[in-house]
């Protein structure tokens, strides 16, 4: 274990630039019980790297090292040191909330993606989290709420999907079947629909299927799809 140790340190000095030898040689401390010589090289890890979703990595790994000696708040008042950069402020700010998510404390960490909703209103990313934070919860019409935003803003199928299985959560049944009958102002049946009205079946809403059937097959009278389930 020492020998190879040894050999992950030499790598780490040889390609000093490159973060990932760093948090490679910091995995394997924390793996051993050694989490007080990981963390500094987490942090040199996380300030060599340009790329959010690398350092939303580092923050958890950072968490966990401390997690030994129960001193996870210094994660948070360093990065809160590092938010006085105004050029790092949303970056800094999403690696905070995915702390607060990792240890636990989601009112915290939703109260840091407010804060930037609040300044970047369309930012799909974050909207996604504040979803998925209402989802933990079960809040279901937050959730839809959440993701209707993010649909309107990328406006891609499998966002719009996603929204029409919230709302079917929320029990607002009508508008997910509208939503998925509905594009461009053309009715058209989609997949989705079919998966959904499935869906509801697995989950032995009978004569819920059997009243979306109906009103599908007025609309829709030579789909064989929707005449096999009727």
């Amino acid at each position: 274990v020492d020998e190879g140790l040894d050999a992950l340190r030499r790598s780490a000095r040889a390609n000093s630039t490159d973060p990932s030898v760093l948090v490679r040689l910091a995995t394997a401390l924390i793996d051993r019980q050694r989490g007080g010589e990981a963390i500094e090289l987490l942090w040199r890890a996380f300030d060599k790297s340009p790329k959010l979703e690398d350092r939303l990595s580092i923050i958890s790994k950072l968490i966990e090292a401390h997690a030994t000696s129960k001193q996870q708040s210094r994660v948070i008042e360093r990065l809160a040191k590092l938010r006085g950069d105004k050029s790092q402020r949303r970056a800094i700010t999403l690696c905070l909330a995915h702390a607060f998510l990792t240890m636990g404390q989601d009112t915290a960490a939703q109260k840091e993606l407010e804060s930037l909703l609040s300044e970047e209103a369309r930012d799909p990313s974050v909207l996604t989290q504040l979803r998925h934070l209402a989802e933990k919860r079960q809040d279901w019409v937050t959730a839809a709420n959440y993701q209707r935003q993010v649909w309107q803003i990328t406006q891609d199928k499998r966002d719009r999907y996603e929204l029409a299985q919230l709302l079917l959560k929320s029990d607002n049944s009508e508008a997910a079947m509208e939503l998925l009958t509905t594009e461009s102002g053309q009715r058209e049946l989609t997949a989705d629909v079919i998966q959904l009205l499935d869906g509801l079946y697995v989950t032995r809403k009978l004569d819920e299927v059997r009243g979306r059937l109906k009103s599908l097959r007025q609309r829709f009278p030579d789909s064989w799809e929707l005449l096999y389930r009727e």
